[in-house]
């Protein structure tokens, strides 16, 4: 399923217009993707400031990749979606299944995008796609997420969707030394 620009022209701003030429496509992943979706990881971790794994600790190969993708899809309760500008992938928003009997009903966000796509609507794109999509899955009730409390734009964007502050972890995050984060525990029941 393909979402083309046409399609959320009331969210985009004038300057993501000029930019961007309309040149978006909103589509769910693919196990074809698997070679791309690595190549966007390792961008998105290399910046080391929003993500919670290091680039050290990142070593999927594309195999591995294109399988984690099929057993994924296999679930009907997950969303994946990924936004290419002129085919190069800038953004995803993953909505993934807890897959223990107790919490199945529940559903973990994360959201990504590119260092010079971001403050241009698309987190906003991907949010309205997304939760779209997982509206229609009847078994799941509620989608949690987890995001460094400094990272104020991607708090905003989420409570702007009914998400609230379910909890803290305090210097859950460790940079160096003496560098810590806490991360914020948030949530929505759909």
């Amino acid at each position: 399923m393909s979402f083309y620009y046409h399609k959320f022209k009331a969210i985009f701003n004038d300057k993501l217009l000029n930019k961007m030429e309309r040149d978006i496509l909103i589509r769910e992943i693919v196990p074809d993707d698997a070679c791309n979706l690595l190549k966007f990881a390792k961008a998105i971790l290399q910046e080391e400031i929003y993500s919670f794994t290091s680039i050290n600790e990142f070593n999927f190969g594309i195999d591995e990749e294109k399988e984690w993708i099929k057993n994924m899809l296999k679930n009907k309760n997950n969303v994946f979606l990924v936004v290419e500008h002129k085919n190069e992938l800038i953004g995803n928003i993953s909505i993934i299944q807890n897959t223990s009997l107790k919490s199945s009903h529940v559903s973990e966000l994360s959201i990504n995008i590119m260092y010079e796509y971001r403050n241009k609507g698309i987190g906003t794109i991907l949010m309205d796609a997304g939760l779209k999509k997982i509206n229609g899955c009847p078994d799941i009730k509620k989608i949690v997420l987890q995001v460094f409390d400094n990272n104020e734009r991607a708090i905003a964007l989420y409570k702007k969707y009914g998400f609230t502050e379910e909890g803290k972890l305090k210097r859950q995050i460790k940079f160096n030394k003496e560098s810590y984060v806490d991360v914020c525990l948030m949530a929505k029941w759909i």
